[in-house]
């Protein structure tokens, strides 16, 4: 099947140098997803990793050897290594970037995960995986990134088995803001639009999931980028260096406009569990 404009933009976004060096100076170069301040102190890198920790929390089984994982849009793999260093669950992480997935492997082999996580390059709209395969799906703030959310919810129904669960955290489009208001704020990075926490509900529900748990946190967005921001402040001439003053000056703007976003009403966040159907 023929990659679209979409996927192969979205695909040269994340193989480049400069977001590269930007998600690992910044971000912490282990998770790329929002994080949770419920300790204000907390750096961005463990702030991310305490959205890990209560999205496993979260789940109504318990997470252990026997368990099949699969995370779609892994990114650098940092929920993936947690879970399976915590816990001894099987993993496979899926991503589009070749370039992520070159940092997930090494850092897969340097933790000593090798036989718990495999990494493999794919599209979560084709899953390369068989029916019925996985005891959890999970994902952070990924979907976004996706053409036809509608089918990439169906693929991972058709992936998980019978009253597996699925988890995930993702960037929505506030149930209030009219459909342009995201234009400025979207129109820099490889993303078409966003869904509202209730498009993805009639979604789901649609593709046979039950809503078990749903977490709207907005302010934990809002403290997040406002983190990065000032992050990118204090490290201007190294970002600068490391990605060029085109990318700083144009990120740098993008998160002002997400901070605005959030304030408005325009963007929002949330953590997702549901429930495929035992019929299903």
């Amino acid at each position: 099947m023929s990659e679209s404009q979409h996927l192969l933009q979205t695909k040269a976004y994340y193989n480049s140098d400069a977001v590269q060096a930007f998600y690992q100076l910044i971000w912490g170069g282990n998770g790329i997803h929002v994080g949770l301040y419920d300790d204000p102190s907390l750096t961005i890198r463990a702030a991310s990793r305490e959205t890990v920790k209560k999205m496993v929390a979260l789940l109504p089984v318990s997470v252990d050897g026997n368990t099949r994982i699969l995370d779609i849009g892994a990114g650098f793999g940092g929920a993936a290594r947690y879970i399976s260093w915590h816990y001894g669950a099987k993993v496979n992480c899926l991503d589009i970037s070749e370039r992520q997935n070159e940092y997930n492997r090494k850092k897969v082999a340097h933790s000593g995960l090798d036989q718990l996580i495999q990494v493999v390059t794919g599209n979560y709209e084709d899953i390369p995986f068989e029916d019925r395969t996985y005891d959890v799906v999970w994902c952070n703030d990924a979907l976004l990134h996706s053409e036809d959310r509608e089918k990439a919810i169906k693929e991972v129904n058709r992936v998980l088995r019978p009253g597996g669960w699925l988890i995930f955290t993702e960037v929505l489009h506030g149930e209030n803001a009219a459909r342009g208001s995201l234009k400025a704020i979207l129109e820099r990075l490889p993303i078409q639009d966003l869904s509202t926490l209730k498009d993805y509900q009639r979604l789901l529900r649609n593709a046979g999931f039950e809503e078990e748990q749903t977490i709207e946190m907005p302010q934990h967005m809002l403290t997040h980028y406002t983190r990065i921001q000032k992050e990118m402040k204090r490290e201007k001439n190294q970002l600068t260096e490391a990605c060029g003053s085109d990318f700083y000056k144009e990120t740098l703007k993008g998160m002002s406009l997400w901070i605005r976003g959030v304030k408005k009403g325009y963007l929002s966040w949330g953590m997702f569990l549901y429930r495929k159907t035992v019929t299903g």
